[in-house]
Order: structure tokens, then sequence, then C-alpha cells
């Protein structure tokens, strides 16, 4: 059972150590695994971080009316702005 536990506290931060960041990959490559995993990982110095519930750039999102759609823009190993996909956000307005 403590081996168990010991795992289960272990696995997370050893999961996302071992998580293939858009900047190790080629544009292509990023957009592909949006599509396949709904998310990609982001490299900080802290180690990888996981950015969820983006949709393909084959597929954006219907956004509610109070939603803007977003496009998530990042750095790969080919391309300074590689687009990877999009998601709703808030639109942020007071009105």
């Amino acid at each position: 059972m403590k081996a168990l536990f010991f795992l289960a506290v272990l696995l997370p931060s050893s999961y996302a150590a071992a998580a293939v960041t858009v900047d190790q990959l080629t544009c292509a490559q990023a957009a592909h695994q949006v599509s396949r995993e709904g998310r990609y990982y982001l490299s900080t110095r802290d180690g990888a971080i996981p950015i969820y519930n983006v949709a393909s750039v084959d597929s954006p999102p219907s956004c509610g009316t109070r939603q803007i759609l977003y496009y998530h823009i990042v750095q790969t190993r080919d391309n300074a702005q590689c687009l990877v996909g999009y998601s709703c956000r808030g639109s942020g307005g007071g009105n």
C-alpha cells in the first residue's frame, strides 16, 4: 500500500518532466499533438506545464456570446509564430 501511495505522489512530477514541449517540436508536430491530445506543453524554468482544452487548427470551437476566440501561437523548433490551436476565453468586458 505504501508503495502505491509513493508511486502516485511521484507520477505527476515525473510525467511532466518527460513531456515533450512545443519548443522541441516542429510546428506541424505541435499542431498534430494538439489535434490528438487537446493540449500542449510549454517549457518553463520549473519544468513543462500543460496547456489544456485547446481545439485543433482544423476545427476551431464555436465560442459563446461573451467569449472570444483565442489563438494559441507558440514558438516551435522551426517557427517563431506557430498556430497550434484555438480556445474560447472570456471577453473581459465590464458590460
